[in-house]
């Protein structure tokens, strides 16, 4: 799903309960969205980007804090890279912050990323596109979503 598919997603969602908002208008039709703006218009409609592991049971919204989304999906990667190296014996590559692996040249290359938007997501005032973030979800085989947030 693209971002402009997933944005209009969430127009529709919150359509049925009577809510709409210019600016995420504005965003479906570019199909651009910083997340940090996108989560804060979300939750006025009564949404929370949602995703699920690809081998993991349920649902993780983090109570819609999208940093949280974005470390686990980072970490998530990190951490299959680091099997794979341990796996392959190449010990030395596991210290190394540019280093190389099937993984990182297989995936996120053939996704049009690199593994140094990550560390630049991770820093404190830098907020990823929607488009990075369904792009690594995709890469990485988690499944995204909208969920509703619970009233009470």
């Amino acid at each position: 799903m693209n971002s402009a598919d997933f944005l209009n997603e969430l127009i529709e969602l919150a359509a049925k309960h009577g809510k709409s908002h210019y600016m995420l208008n504005r965003m479906a039709k570019s199909g651009s969205a910083s997340l940090d703006n996108l989560s804060k218009l979300a939750e006025d409609m009564g949404y929370r980007i949602a995703i699920h592991f690809p081998d993991k049971d349920g649902w993780y919204s983090c109570g819609g804090k999208w940093k949280e989304l974005v470390k686990m999906m980072v970490f998530h990667f990190w951490t299959a890279e680091d099997e794979e190296i341990i796996a392959s014996g190449n010990l030395d590559q596991l210290e190394k912050i540019d280093r190389t692996s099937e993984r990182r040249t297989r995936l996120l290359y053939q996704f049009g990323m690199d593994a140094r938007c990550f560390t630049s997501w991770l820093q404190k005032g830098q907020v990823p596109k929607l488009e990075s973030f369904l792009v690594l979800a995709r890469a990485e085989g988690f499944q995204v979503k909208w969920s509703k947030i619970p009233t009470e």
